[in-house]
């Protein structure tokens, strides 16, 4: 069996590949995943995507952004034959011929055995990382409510931000680049923030006499998978949350998960998953667990360096 291994740039292509590739995994078609598999195929300044052939029939694809694999995908049909580690090989050369250092693959549900057996045998590390779920039918911690509700007295006001105002978003892009300056890694504050918003998830915002003291980007109807973001009914995903500067260490992030909280159980949202709050030990886990959200969520960063 033959596999050839090519460059895609046509979307129409792309998308076709995509959708057969991923017939029997309903969560990953193309309306159900909004982050951050594209629908158009992107080749040079660091990205690459890329279709394979068996017999001139297109079986799957893989896309990469400089280190990162954001999505391999093959037919199930083909898979178990070879393709997918042509394609992760194709990328890693390409990905070292271009003076990167290492091929990453981020956040591996921990349960997705078969994903993590394919990158456990072309060589790639596993790094545990979590994330942490809340049953919202269990009560949040009467402590932290208190503060949350002490906080709003105070003078402290809350607000979900309108997707549709430009001026809304732009606030979102400088909160985002001004506390996660360089996340993720491979696409800049603005372009993610653009999309996550273009895309229904809401920001919610805190604020001390009209200065922005904290915020949430996160969604309803939302949750993580495979570090994918994707639709799924009666979860809520909370993607990044941080506080500005000059109000840490007064509570705010667990005040304003709190809100959060009660915002997604107004919607009918049953869980509500904090995804990639990091290694074990991280504050990121302490603000999930003040309000409830004890459930660890293992994932995997499978990296391999060059």
């Amino acid at each position: 069996m033959e596999i050839t291994i090519s460059r895609c740039r046509d979307s129409v292509t792309w998308k076709r590949v995509g959708r057969d590739a991923n017939a029997d995994k309903p969560e990953y078609w193309e309306e159900n995943v909004f982050w951050p598999v594209n629908e158009e195929p992107l080749n040079g300044g660091g990205d690459l995507s890329i279709v394979a052939s068996v017999g001139g029939a297109l079986v799957g694809r893989l896309q990469r952004r400089k280190e990162h694999v954001l999505e391999v995908s093959v037919a199930r049909s083909r898979r178990r034959g070879g393709v997918g580690r042509a394609l992760v090989e194709f990328a890693a050369k390409d990905a070292c011929g271009s003076g990167l250092q290492s091929l990453r693959a981020e956040e591996i549900d921990e349960t997705d055995a078969d994903t993590l057996g394919f990158f456990d045998a072309l060589g790639l590390a596993r790094h545990p990382q979590f994330s942490m779920l809340a049953d919202l039918n269990e009560p949040m911690p009467a402590r932290t409510t208190a503060m949350a509700d002490d906080l709003l007295r105070r003078g402290f006001h809350v607000r979900v931000l309108d997707n549709g105002r430009a001026e809304n978003v732009q606030l979102a892009i400088d909160l985002q680049t001004r506390c996660f300056r360089g996340f993720p890694g491979f696409i800049s504050e603005e372009q993610m923030v653009r999309i996550l918003m273009a895309n229904g998830q809401m920001v919610m915002l805190m604020e001390k006499d009209g200065a922005p003291a904290a915020f949430i980007i996160g969604g309803v109807n939302t949750t993580m998978s495979n570090r994918r973001f994707v639709r799924r009914n009666g979860w809520g995903l909370l993607a990044g949350i941080a506080t500005v500067e000059e109000y840490r260490r007064m509570g705010l992030a667990s005040a304003i998960m709190v809100q959060f909280v009660r915002h997604l159980q107004c919607e009918g949202v049953r869980y509500m998953l904090y995804g990639g709050c990091g290694p074990e030990g991280t504050a990121s886990r302490q603000v999930a667990r003040s309000v409830g959200a004890t459930t660890e969520v293992r994932h995997f960063c499978m990296v391999k360096g060059f």
